[in-house]
C-alpha cells in the first residue's frame, strides 16, 4: 500500500472512530526528515481557519547547517484526499533570490507556521516542505474540517 493510500485510511479509520467530528489527526513525526534533523508537522482547526505548524529539531550532539537557495524557507500545501491542490501558501508571494543559511546548534529546534482561512467542512491532507537544498524535508499529514 502507497504512502497516499495508508493516509486515506487512517484518515477513515480515525474520522470513523471519533464520530467524523476530530479537528486534526496526529501529525507525520518526521519520515521525511533527513537523519541529522527531526521534523513533524501539525494541523489544528478552529472554525474555518487551520493552522498548520512546520517544527524542525537538529538531533544530533553538533551543529547543523541547513542551506537555502532563496528567501523561501517552507511552503505548505492543502489538497483533498484524491490530490487536488486547493491552497498553498507561497503562491503569489516573492522571495529574495540569495543563499542563505540556517544553524542549529545540538538539540536546538526552529517552526515554520501559516494559517488557510475559509476552509470548508471535509477530509484534506496538508504537505510541509523545508526548501533546504542540503537538508530537505517533506511531511504530510491528513485533518478534518468538522461540520457545524
Amino acid at each position: 500500500m502507497g504512502r497516499r493510500s495508508w493516509w486515506l485510511v487512517l484518515v477513515t479509520v480515525m474520522g470513523a472512530a471519533c464520530g467524523g467530528r476530530t479537528p486534526s489527526l496526529p501529525v507525520d513525526s518526521g519520515g521525511g526528515a533527513p537523519p541529522d534533523l527531526a521534523a513533524s508537522l501539525g494541523a489544528r482547526v478552529h472554525g474555518d481557519t487551520v493552522s498548520f505548524t512546520l517544527r524542525v529539531s537538529n538531533s544530533t550532539s553538533g551543529p547543523v547547517r541547513i542551506e537555502f537557495t532563496s528567501g523561501q524557507r517552507y511552503d505548505f500545501e492543502v489538497g483533498t484526499m484524491v490530490g487536488e491542490r486547493l491552497w498553498q501558501w507561497s503562491a503569489g508571494r516573492m522571495f529574495t533570490q540569495a543563499l542563505e543559511t540556517l544553524d542549529l546548534k545540538a538539540g536546538e529546534s526552529v517552526e515554520y507556521g501559516a494559517s488557510w482561512q475559509g476552509a470548508r467542512p471535509g477530509e484534506y491532507t496538508v504537505r510541509a516542505v523545508l526548501k533546504s537544498s542540503n537538508k530537505p524535508v517533506e511531511l504530510r499529514t491528513g485533518f478534518v474540517v468538522p461540520s457545524r
